[in-house]
This record gives structure tokens, sequence and C-alpha cells, in this order.
């Protein structure tokens, strides 16, 4: 279950990583009406980054 874990982990990184980057190249280019845009990409990185798997994930049941 750790390839998940890591999984959630690079998909919060690469979403962020575009939010952040959608925001100031918008921001800077069309100005601060379209600042906004960015957001919901940096939104969906900080949801993927806060996962955390369950604590008994690991175990498997009989």
């Amino acid at each position: 279950m750790s390839g998940q874990s890591s999984n959630n982990r690079a998909l919060g990184i690469s979403f962020l990583t575009i939010g952040i980057a959608l925001t100031v190249s918008f921001a800077l280019t069309l100005g601060p009406a379209f600042f906004g845009l960015g957001l919901p990409f940096m939104g969906l990185g900080l949801i993927f980054l806060g996962r955390k798997l369950p604590d008994n994930a690991g175990e498997r049941g009989a």
C-alpha cells in the first residue's frame, strides 16, 4: 500500500505546482482578475497531499 501513498503525494505535488504556475502566470499576464484560475488546482494538490492511509490499511483480514 505504500505505492498508493506515494502516488497521492506525487499527485499532490503535481497539482500544487500546476496551480501555483497557473495562478502566477495568469495574474501577471492577464491581470489580477484572473488570479483565481489556478486555485482549483492548488486545492486539489492540498487535498491529495493531506490524504493519509487508515491505520489498518496494511493489515489483511482473513
